[in-house]
């Protein structure tokens, strides 16, 4: 952590220590209620390094946590806590129960984070550079909108600007910054989190607080709670009604936030465990993960930038007080859904369906299928640290009835006069028979069939299903029509070679089973072939004729065709670019609007994969250029590579990328800068239609970024012929 002077700091207001999410997955009156609360150290995350990897925090300023939502799930489908530091300018995601990594965002992201426009609500404009990330020391994560916010400071420099960053979520299921937010001169917010009670964003340094909105980039007034100051990290729980503090002390803070109240008792000196620097406090499962930002002890110390976890206790949590309610299952026969409503926060389940006093169940919500119909007594015991308490009563389960049955149909014309249905019955059908044509006989006993007709007409279609409680039976009349003739469509382009030479693409939907093509308008067929090549005597405008036939009939379509003689011009982007990383051999970057390159610097190495579909040549090209735009410069363009085609965007990572093997087949030497475009002669490696894949290394251990497809400068295959 940076130092400051004491006296900047209190004059402006400013304290030094980073924000945290709070959010978690218990409720205020989870944690003791007692004026004594007592500590005890289970365990430390560690950072330097990261369980199972080789990359380490500078820092640890700050933090946030996300609780794992299936409607957007976290990477893994576990729980997350983002950790904040500024000596790295980077935040990293962790499991917060294993330590283990899963993500980070480092200075070249937040660098080349666009500036927010109220307009289209993203980020548009002008890119952060270099001075918003000397100093991030806060994250809030926002449930309401899935969304986290990173703060930047102003230290330690007059050069260093605050800044608020906002993340969204992206497909590989963590965050990037989206978009940035100048804040005031001066501005230092060292703690921030988000209130579900109110559904704002508080920031907090020095003894003050306020509240914060980014789409206005509005602060409120500042306000303060008696007894609490020095503040480095706030948090707050789920339901809003609680705040927790790490302050300058190295203590921990329990405030009541409806009365603006610091709880008696809940003052708590973190030293006597080792702690040195509080600087952020999440209360996860009613425990306490605290920050330690102390940069004194030796890179090699297990405790240096350490996330220390405790258990507290005593006093009195009120046991739960039980009760659920139940529903019939849709299948099969007999069964119950049943749902925990008890309150208190139980923390465990018993259930006895039976009553006979055995457990059958210590799900939260569990299913249970009955012996048959009738009145059956149920008990929950539901349990949490103040206790147990029970509820039994009279859960009732109906006789088993028959089916309803019920289908859609949906026609299909491939092929011809073919239907697939699907079944759509109630009350949990155990057995299907279909007859598609009325005549008495079952043609299919899937659920859910497919059936071609022979001809087009009315038939009667019915479905019978049935389970323990009986049959039952649905007919329908479904009309069954031929498919129309096919729709001729063509697009057509100029071949590689030889001059005056067009390719023709048939672009006819329907399913043509033939195609007659006229190139001169004689109204002779001069080709069957679906796609061909056709070499004109003189460059002009011809009108090509292509007509489409099958079973069912034909049509046909007659375009100008202009011929040229002199070179035609495409430009290509990818179908697919990402980049891979050394040092996060999993993550998938596919969503990112920066490609990084760099050589191992024993902490970090990127390697850029860039593929394109051509189309159109027929054959090799005359010319063929690779262009990149550079987002971040640095000493080299990179050393170039072909590689193995059929990797998938969302899927790339650095254990499955293609092999990047051989002698370079281009390289671009010397600095590149932000802003330029840097042309590669892939010529030789153009040989006609056909995917293409090409990777990027380099020598320079300073990392320079290429635009992605993703941003407003994709990468470009221009090919002339």
């Amino acid at each position: 952590m940076r130092a400051r002077n004491l006296a900047v700091r209190i004059a402006l207001v400013v304290a030094t220590a980073t924000a945290l999410l709070g959010t978690t997955d218990t409720t205020a009156g989870a944690l003791p209620t007692t004026t004594t609360p007592k500590f005890t150290l289970n365990h430390i995350i560690r950072t330097t390094p990261f369980t199972g990897t080789s990359s380490s925090m500078r820092d640890n300023e700050g933090s946030a946590f996300v609780p794992n939502d299936p409607a957007h799930p976290n990477i893994g489908g576990t729980d997350s806590m983002w950790l904040v530091e500024d000596n790295g300018k980077a935040i990293w995601e962790i499991n917060p129960y294993t330590g283990q990594l899963k993500s980070s965002v480092q200075s070249a992201t937040w660098q080349a984070t666009k500036q927010y426009n109220a307009g289209t609500d993203s980020g548009t404009g002008a890119s952060a550079g270099s001075n918003r990330d000397p100093d991030l020391e806060a994250g809030a994560y926002d449930a309401s909108t899935d969304t986290l916010y990173v703060f930047n400071g102003k230290c330690c420099t007059s050069s260093v600007l605050p800044t608020a960053y906002r993340l969204k979520r992206g497909a590989d299921h963590t965050f990037h910054p989206e978009s940035w937010q100048p804040l005031p001169s001066g501005s230092d917010y060292t703690a921030a989190d988000w209130n579900a009670r109110d559904n704002k964003v508080y920031v907090g340094v020095s003894k003050y607080l306020r509240t914060y909105d980014y789409r206005t980039n509005a602060s409120g007034p500042t306000f303060s709670i008696s007894g609490v100051s020095g503040i480095y990290g706030i948090g707050f729980s789920a339901d809003g009604t609680e705040m927790y503090v790490a302050n300058s002390k190295v203590h921990v803070l329990r405030v009541d936030w409806v009365n603006r109240k610091l709880m008696t008792g809940w003052d708590v000196d973190l030293t006597p465990f080792g702690m040195k620097d509080s600087r952020s406090v999440e209360v996860i499962n009613d425990q306490f993960y605290v920050g330690d930002g102390y940069d004194g002890r030796s890179s090699s110390d297990p405790l240096r930038d350490a996330v220390f976890v405790f258990d507290v206790c005593c006093g009195t949590s009120p046991a739960p007080v039980p009760s659920f309610t139940t529903a019939p299952a849709a299948s099969p026969d007999y069964t119950l859904n049943f749902t925990d409503t008890s309150t208190n926060t139980p923390t465990s389940w018993a259930w006895d369906f039976d009553n006979n006093g055995t457990t059958d169940s210590t799900a939260r919500n569990p299913q249970h299928t009955f012996p048959g119909a009738g009145d059956f007594t149920v008990k929950l015991t539901a349990t949490n640290g103040g206790g147990s308490n029970s509820v039994t009563r009279s859960v009732h389960v109906d006789a088993a009835g028959p089916p309803v049955a019920n289908f859609t149909a949906t026609p299909s014309d491939t092929p011809p006069r073919t239907v697939s249905f699907t079944d759509t019955s109630s009350g949990g059908p155990t057995s299907w028979a279909w007859d598609f044509q009325n005549d008495g006989t079952v043609d299919s006993t899937a659920q859910n069939p497919t059936f071609t007709y022979p001809v087009a007409g009315q038939y009667t279609v019915k479905l019978t299903v049935s389970n323990a409680g009986g049959p039952s039976s649905k007919s329908t009349t479904l009309t069954v029509s031929d498919p129309p003739a096919p729709t001729a469509n063509f697009t057509s382009g100029a071949a590689a070679s030889p001059p005056l030479t067009v390719n023709f693409t048939d672009t006819s939907t329907g399913a043509p089973t033939s195609w007659a093509w006229d190139f001169d308008n004689d109204t002779v067929t001069d080709s069957t072939t679906r796609n061909p090549q056709h070499t004109f005597a003189a460059a002009g405008t011809y009108p090509v004729t292509l007509t489409a036939t099958n079973a069912f009939g034909s049509t046909a379509v007659t375009r100008n065709v202009t011929v040229s003689a002199t070179p035609v011009v495409s430009t290509f982007t990818p179908s697919a670019d990402s980049y891979v990383s050394w040092s996060s051999p999993t993550k998938n970057y596919a969503t990112y609007t920066d490609l990084k390159i760099l050589a191992n610097t024993g902490s970090y190495e990127y390697h850029p994969y860039f593929q394109f579909a051509v189309t159109g040549l027929g054959g090799a090209p005359s010319s063929a250029k690779l262009r990149l735009f550079v987002t971040d410069g640095g000493s080299s363009g990179g050393n170039w590579f072909t590689t193995a085609t059929g990797w998938v965007e969302t899927a790339l990572n650095w254990g499955n990328a293609p092999a990047i093997t051989g002698a370079p087949f281009a390289s671009v030497s010397g600095p590149v800068t932000a802003g330029q475009w840097i042309e590669i002669d892939v010529t030789a490696k153009i040989t006609g239609d056909g995917t293409y894949s090409f990777a990027g290394t380099t020598a320079a251990t300073d990392t320079v970024a290429f635009a992605s497809r993703e941003s407003a400068n994709p990468p470009q295959l221009v090919v002339t012929r």
